[in-house]
């Protein structure tokens, strides 16, 4: 899977795991980022079958164990890696005009404020 064939709710899953900081089964992170259950398990699903995301735990819930996921590369690898300046700034202005969640876009503001201080 390329980034450029991401679909939204590919983006906000990733974005939204890169933005927990840390390992979460696909139930935290719909609870923690106000996502629909069922859409985040597909997407993980696609997510971990591209290597972008991998099991890095389990968990008991109740009678049974949830995994926990992470992404396999930071924010910063994965753009670094893939993407030159031009592809950054148009894929930048497409996930903004696209993103209506507050949460993830003060998320990137701080990134952004944080990366002009380095």
């Amino acid at each position: 899977m390329k980034y450029e064939e991401f679909s939204e709710m590919e983006w906000k899953v990733l974005v939204s795991y890169w933005a927990a900081g840390k390992p979460l089964t696909a139930a935290e992170l719909s609870v923690q980022f106000n996502l629909n259950n069922s859409t985040v398990l597909t997407v993980v699903r696609k997510l971990l079958q591209a290597d972008i995301l991998e099991v890095v735990g389990h968990v008991k819930k109740r009678r049974f164990l949830a995994r926990k996921y992470s992404p396999r590369v930071t924010e910063s690898d994965f753009f670094t890696d893939n993407l030159d300046q031009l592809d950054i700034s148009r894929l930048t202005e497409i996930f903004l005009n696209r993103m209506k969640d507050e949460k993830t876009c003060l998320y990137l503001l701080n990134m952004i404020n944080l990366s002009k201080s380095s």
